[in-house]
C-alpha cells in the first residue's frame, strides 16, 4: 500500500472512530452534556476538527481554514482557538452556545478537505518543517492561556509529524475519551 492511500484511509478511520466512540452512540442533543466534569462530546469533536483544520490547512498548506468558509458564525462560537488548556468556565460556555448539527457539518467539511488534499499532494514536502509561526500569525489564530507552548512545539516538527500526530493520532486519542463520556451518559459503544 502506498503512503498516500494509507494516510487517507487513516483519516477515514478517524471518522469511523468518532461514530463508534461517542458521536454515533449518543443522540446529538446530548453531545453538550459533561458527566463528571469531563469535556463534552461536542467539545471533543470541535477540538479535533479545529486542530486538524489548523494543522492541515493553515500550517501544512498555507491556506485558509475551513472554519473561515462561514462555519464560525454557524457554529455559534466565535473562537478561533483549538481548545488546548481551555478553562472549566470556557468549556461550559462553549457547550452552552455550540450548534451540534453545524459542528458535525464542519467536521465532515474538514475531513473532506483533508482527504481531497492528500489525494493529490506531494507528500515528500512533509519531510520539511513548515513555517508554522508565520502561518499561524497570518491566519489570526491564537491560543488560550496555558496553550502558548503549542505553536513553539509545532514549529519544531516536520510536516509528517504534524500530519501523523496532532491531526490524526490526537483525534483517535480524544475519540477514545468520547467513548468514556458516552458510557457515563449511559451509552455503550458497539
Amino acid at each position: 500500500m502506498e503512503w498516500q492511500d494509507w494516510i487517507i484511509r487513516e483519516f477515514e478511520g478517524l471518522a469511523w472512530a468518532f461514530s463508534l466512540n461517542g458521536g454515533g452512540q449518543v443522540p446529538r442533543e446530548r453531545w453538550t452534556e459533561r458527566p463528571d466534569a469531563s469535556p463534552s462530546i461536542a467539545w471533543t469533536l470541535w477540538h479535533v476538527a479545529r486542530t486538524q483544520d489548523l494543522i492541515v490547512n493553515v500550517i501544512l498548506r498555507g491556506r485558509p481554514q475551513v472554519l473561515d468558509a462561514g462555519f464560525g458564525e454557524r457554529l455559534g462560537s466565535s473562537s478561533r482557538e483549538i481548545g488546548t488548556s481551555m478553562a472549566e468556565t470556557d468549556l461550559a460556555n462553549f457547550d452552552a452556545v455550540i450548534h451540534c448539527e453545524e459542528l458535525e457539518r464542519y467536521w465532515h467539511a474538514v475531513l473532506t478537505e483533508t482527504k481531497s488534499w492528500l489525494a493529490t499532494a506531494d507528500l515528500t514536502t512533509l519531510d520539511q518543517r513548515p513555517p508554522t509561526q508565520e502561518r499561524l500569525r497570518s491566519a489570526g489564530v491564537w491560543h488560550a492561556a496555558g496553550g502558548e507552548w503549542l505553536p513553539d512545539f509545532w514549529g519544531q516538527q516536520s510536516g509528517e509529524f504534524l500530519l501523523r500526530f496532532p491531526s490524526l493520532a490526537h483525534g483517535y486519542m480524544h475519540f477514545g475519551e468520547s467513548q468514556v463520556v458516552a458510557a457515563r451518559l449511559g451509552y455503550k459503544g458497539s
